[in-house]
């Protein structure tokens, strides 16, 4: 035993890197005179502590010698729970240690998560250590994203709305145009209750009229007639257009006289165009008709490419009269399609909605032979084919 003593000492750690710590201590022990001794100090033979001499100390020490040590090292982290130590001291006299020494050693030390622990460097205040921080020196947000990576999301979801801004921080913004800058996904930008990638019509509601309520779209016109539902008394009814009511939507159930729309041209119902003699002079009946088949044409948005034919004006067996005469019924159905053209726009057909062309004798009905009368005929062949 050495008696009573006082024991001193100082240590410091400072931080060279986030991951490297350099530490150092030194500690003092000086004897007390036994004149302050506390308590009883007694040796293993039972003799007083104080009839110690100089030869019964190690290393040349002496009685009332003071004793120190000091160490210093470096601890390298490998994670926030392994570190790696090197160490080394000296003993001043009366140390009962090697006069110097080198340790080393491996700690391992788990930490919990987010807790900052002396040493373990966290430059931002966070929680992380700085080793496991992408962001050092920016304090994580702590908004349930990514909150362990030690960086401010301060746009969640990447959708160029910042957070702070964002009314659905976690749902990115659908950039479709409507409402882009609050941030959320618009997955039904009209409310009509289907949803803009099955929407055929996302930005306008559906109508919900029971017909065609699956496509997104409003169906302003449902039977396509050209009458609005608002004012047609049939919607669902295509308008019969045949001069007979045609301003109702409705289709007419009583005979029908006029000329209707087929499939893929006018039908005029039995009726004809006729021409005063061989001219292109219209006759009063036609130019009713005309008016009927103008009726139908605008209501119904057609274009309308008009073939005229006649039958052969000769008789003659002859090939060159025969080729004369030809030129000479190209001519005619050329300036009677005309009269027809003019006619019709007259009676309020858009100009570029029709067509007229001559196609002379050249064509015959069937099986007709080229002078048969019955080759004297106008056909109305629609251009922009649908159902009627």
């Amino acid at each position: 035993d050495v008696g009573s003593e006082i024991v001193a000492g100082v240590g410091a750690n400072v931080e060279l890197a986030s991951n490297i710590v350099f530490g150092a201590e030194a500690v003092g022990f000086v004897p007390l005179p036994s004149s302050m001794a506390i308590g009883t100090c007694t040796l293993y033979s039972g003799a007083a502590c104080s009839t110690l001499e100089d030869a019964d100390y190690f290393n040349g020490g002496g009685a009332g010698d003071l004793a120190a040590y000091a160490m210093a090292g470096i601890t390298y982290r490998v994670n926030p729970h392994v570190a790696v130590n090197i160490l080394g001291g000296a003993g001043l006299v009366g140390d009962r240690r090697d006069d110097l020494r080198v340790t080393g050693g491996i700690t391992w030390a788990p930490q919990p998560k987010d807790v900052a622990r002396i040493g373990r460097g966290d430059t931002d205040g966070d929680g992380l250590p700085d080793v496991s921080d992408a962001c050092p020196e920016d304090t994580e947000d702590k908004d349930g994203y990514q909150d362990d990576d030690g960086c401010p999301d301060v746009d969640n979801d990447g959708d160029g709305v910042v957070d702070a801004n964002d009314a659905c921080p976690d749902e990115p913004e659908d950039r479709d145009g409507f409402q882009d800058d609050d941030g959320c996904p618009e997955r039904d930008n009209d409310n009509d209750g289907i949803t803009d990638v099955a929407d055929r019509c996302p930005d306008q509601a559906e109508d919900k009229d029971g017909f065609e309520d699956d496509d997104g779209c409003p169906d302003e016109d449902n039977d396509g007639d050209g009458f609005p539902d608002a004012e047609d008394r049939c919607p669902n009814e295509a308008e019969t257009v045949n001069g007979v009511d045609d301003d109702d939507g409705c289709p007419d159930t009583r005979a029908q006289t006029g000329p209707e729309e087929g499939t893929d041209r006018i039908n005029l119902k039995g009726n004809k165009i006729e021409f005063s003699g061989r001219s292109s002079n219209l006759t009063n009946a036609s130019k009713v008709i005309l008016g009927q088949v103008a009726q139908l044409i605008t209501s119904r948005g057609l274009a309308i490419r008009i073939e005229v034919h006649v039958p052969l004006g000769t008789t003659s067996k002859n090939k060159s009269t025969i080729a004369k005469q030809q030129k000479k019924d190209k001519a005619l159905t050329d300036s009677r399609a005309q009269a027809i053209v003019n006619e019709l726009v007259k009676a309020g057909v858009p100009a570029g909605s029709v067509q007229g062309v001559g196609l002379g004798s050249t064509r015959p009905f069937g099986n007709s032979p080229p002078t048969d009368p019955l080759n004297e005929r106008v056909d109305f062949i629609k251009t922009q084919l649908r159902s009627p």
